[in-house]
């Protein structure tokens, strides 16, 4: 939960979004009321985007005042995700 560490989260998304793209045992994401914003959603799905090898098939994005800027990143993720179910 990074809700209370808002400081911190522009120093962890770089290793967050890296993390989530390589591993190939996650299979769900929890990652709401986090409100990693623009730049740290963008950097989270752009990075799954380039990761074939990703194994994510549900997301809980609640609370995360996703808006069209994060919508386009969410998108290209979609279109291109083989593992994604919810």
């Amino acid at each position: 939960d990074l809700s209370s560490m808002s400081a911190v989260v522009p120093k962890i998304i770089p290793i967050l979004a890296e993390y989530i793209s390589v591993s190939t045992s996650l299979t769900e994401v929890n990652l709401r009321g986090n409100l990693l914003g623009n730049e740290g959603w963008c950097a989270v799905f752009d990075a799954l985007r380039g990761s074939p090898q990703n194994k994510v098939s549900k997301w809980d994005l609640s609370w995360q005042r996703i808006n069209p800027v994060i919508c386009k990143s969410i998108a290209a993720y979609m279109a291109v995700s083989t593992s994604l179910t919810s």
